[in-house]
């Protein structure tokens, strides 16, 4: 809805991209919102949409993506084969994809991101409320997590 022109706008077919297929909104977070940008799923594509621009971007196609967010200017996603969960990081500035972590499919990533800081990302470590320095989340040191108390 456009608060300026007082007009709807259906995005539904801007969204798929010249594709015939359903759009899937299954990314992390408290919304598929991260800034200006909405992040979704078409088949094994993960596409984001700019909310200033208009303009529909393919980020990465890889076979068995289950969940994905924007954060410090990178995309996380996960890749689940029904064997092994992979948690990675695509640098939307380099294409560079860097595996994070990998673990067997029924178990759950180390460390996950619901919001970030200019330093540090906000999560779960092993299911309780924790922040890590960003440096340490992407070499993989998450006992360098520091948990909230009570």
């Amino acid at each position: 809805y456009d608060l300026t022109t007082m007009e709807y706008t259906d995005l539904y077919s801007k969204l798929q991209n010249g594709r015939n297929a359903p759009i899937t909104y299954m990314f992390s977070s408290n919304a598929a919102c991260f800034g200006e940008y909405f992040l979704y799923r078409i088949e094994n594509t993960i596409l984001r949409y700019s909310m200033k621009t208009g303009k529909v971007e393919e980020l990465i196609t890889k076979e068995n993506i289950i969940n994905g967010g924007l954060y410090d200017g990178k995309l996380r996603y996960l890749v689940n084969d029904r064997t092994t969960l992979e948690v990675r990081i695509l640098d939307l500035s380099t294409d560079e994809d860097l595996l994070v972590e990998k673990k067997s499919a029924d178990e759950a990533m180390t460390f996950s991101i619901h919001m970030e800081t200019g330093g540090a990302f906000i999560g779960l470590y092993d299911g309780k409320a924790a922040w890590i320095l960003k440096e340490d989340f992407y070499a993989g040191r998450f006992d360098r997590a520091v948990f909230y108390v009570r």
